[in-house]
């Protein structure tokens, strides 16, 4: 059995050719970045955006308690 990091990349991997489009995180005609990323985990039963907005945000996920940095970079 794949562990959840495999489920949520094939999840995304999966969703391929959707076209870009800023509308609801939920939407799956249209997505967007952070959409895309919201969704695979949502996939599983969770959730890592901290509103229950209409979208969801790169912030919202990078400061989710639930989100583990494993790589940043930096021009400076």
């Amino acid at each position: 059995m794949k562990n959840d990091y495999g489920a949520a990349a094939d999840y995304a991997e999966n969703s391929m050719g959707i076209g870009y489009g800023i509308l609801s995180k939920e939407s799956r005609s249209l997505i967007y970045c952070s959409a895309l990323v919201w969704q695979s985990w949502r996939y599983l039963d969770r959730s890592y955006d901290m509103s229950a907005g209409f979208q969801v945000f790169p912030a919202e996920i990078a400061n989710s308690m639930q989100t583990k940095l494993v790589a940043a970079y930096s021009n400076k």
